[in-house]
């Protein structure tokens, strides 16, 4: 799998970060996320807003990782093949046959 990730990487075609699996649940992270910016609105008080930029500017980032099965590494590997070859199209061609196929 490394010599995959090397790959993507040095393509520039895709970028993927194997990694374990996360058991943090993203609708548990999205929803605490939420209401901390609904209580932010509610915040009036000039030097604790600033506190708490201070706080997220000086946070570092954290990028999530994400863990592929290996059917999803086979189907990267083979999209990725499909573009070096020029198996592709635009969105604007994929719009337009969308239409035709529509009847538009």
């Amino acid at each position: 799998m490394e010599q995959w990730q090397e790959n993507i990487n040095w393509s520039g075609n895709l970028f993927v970060l194997l990694s374990k699996p996360n058991p943090i649940n993203m609708n548990s992270i999205n929803l605490v996320r939420n209401q901390i910016i609904d209580k932010l609105f509610l915040i009036s008080n000039k030097k604790y807003l600033d506190a708490l930029h201070l706080i997220v500017e000086q946070s570092p980032e954290i990028v999530e990782k994400v863990q592929l099965t290996d059917s999803q590494i086979v189907m990267l590997k083979m999209s990725n093949e499909d573009y070096k070859a020029g198996r592709y199209i635009t969105h604007e061609q994929l719009e337009k046959e969308d239409a035709e196929w529509l009847g538009k």
